[in-house]
């Protein structure tokens, strides 16, 4: 048995190997996050979206959990109820949740008797250009049954709404939901919101659909980087506290951003604050070239380099340097008219 065990290893290592190389080809950008700590200022609530926006039992921020009359206390989010992690501000944090807005009870409680359907938006698209997967993570909590239930949506440059993932039922605990598509990737907006919709056909006190800790989480490779270089320069040499042109090249495109065009020190480095410029550029643009005036303190020297980073909003990309050019002291000339 035991030689039997010493053969297998080295499948057992190479599997293991396979495992660590595909996780460390490509590096976890965080688009949005929303805890909800702050009130959820991020959140449009009970508007637009694919709902109806009807019925008395509406999305609210709060951190209400016990139950009152005939609504259920809502489990809090210590470890005993919590499956797949922890939430921020736990076991009582802030969460979005569907409440009766006539009940006395401020909990994730809903009136099962009154139709309803309603609609929470994040306010903003986000653009994912340039990059491959997308996941957006969140925990839930919510019973309901098959025809009182909430779900994810997105909708991908002002297309249509799409459900996204399962319905959000039948769960008295936190669970936590890690959903991607394709469709989420390359898209200039894509937006995610919550629906809850139920029929009025209930009858007995059930809870609602309680959403915390979301996150929105895309991929970027290390194997095939983006790059950004300076193609040219000039004029080369160029005199001191005069104007350069500089060109640029990204090797694909990305969501519009700032970047930072730097000058180095006479050395070619770049020390931290040393002389920078910002430059936006917007999607779909991968080439370009923009004009600075040198300043004062850039001596003569004869290797000063320039080079171009995407700064915010992710993915951030230092550029390469440019190729050394040089600056030169240039005489003070008065021109004069002629006489006569």
């Amino acid at each position: 048995m035991k030689s039997s065990l010493l053969a297998f290893m080295p499948y057992v290592l190479l599997i293991v190997l396979i495992g660590v190389s595909c996780r460390g080809i490509s590096q976890d950008i965080l688009i949005f996050s929303e805890n909800f700590l702050g009130g959820g200022s991020t959140f449009t609530l009970n508007s637009g979206g694919p709902s109806s926006g009807s019925g008395i039992n509406q999305w609210v921020v709060n951190n209400q959990y016990g139950g009152t009359g005939s609504c259920p206390a809502t489990p809090d989010q210590s470890t005993a109820n919590t499956n797949g992690g922890t939430i921020s501000g736990a076991p009582q944090s802030n969460y979005l949740h569907i409440q009766n807005t006539t009940a006395g009870s401020g909990n994730a409680c809903f009136d099962q008797g009154a139709a309803s359907d309603q609609f929470a938006i994040i306010s903003s698209g986000f653009c994912t250009f340039g990059l491959e997967e997308v996941h957006i993570s969140f925990f839930w909590i919510g019973e309901g049954n098959a025809n009182a239930y909430g779900s994810l949506w997105y909708q991908a440059d002002g297309g249509g709404w799409i459900q996204a993932g399962p319905n959000l039922n039948s769960s008295s605990i936190w669970q936590y939901e890690d959903i991607t598509l394709p469709e989420f990737s390359n898209v200039g907006s894509l937006q995610f919101g919550f629906r809850f919709m139920n029929d009025g056909s209930g009858t007995n006190g059930e809870l609602s659909l309680g959403i915390d800790e979301i996150n929105v989480v895309a991929s970027l490779s290390t194997l095939n980087p983006v790059n950004i270089s300076i193609t040219s320069v000039s004029p080369n040499p160029v005199c001191e506290g005069t104007f350069l042109t500089v060109s640029y090249e990204i090797s694909e495109p990305l969501c519009d951003g700032t970047y930072l065009l730097e000058l180095s020190d006479a050395s070619g480095n770049y020390p931290s604050g040393f002389t920078s410029w910002a430059v936006n550029i917007a999607y779909p643009a991968t080439t370009g070239s923009t004009t600075i005036l040198l300043p004062a303190g850039a001596a003569a020297a004869s290797c000063y380099t320039v080079r171009l980073s995407r700064i915010s909003p992710e993915p951030a990309v230092t550029g390469t340097a440019s190729a050394c050019f040089e600056i030169i002291e240039c005489p003070n000339t008065i021109t004069t008219a002629p006489l006569g």
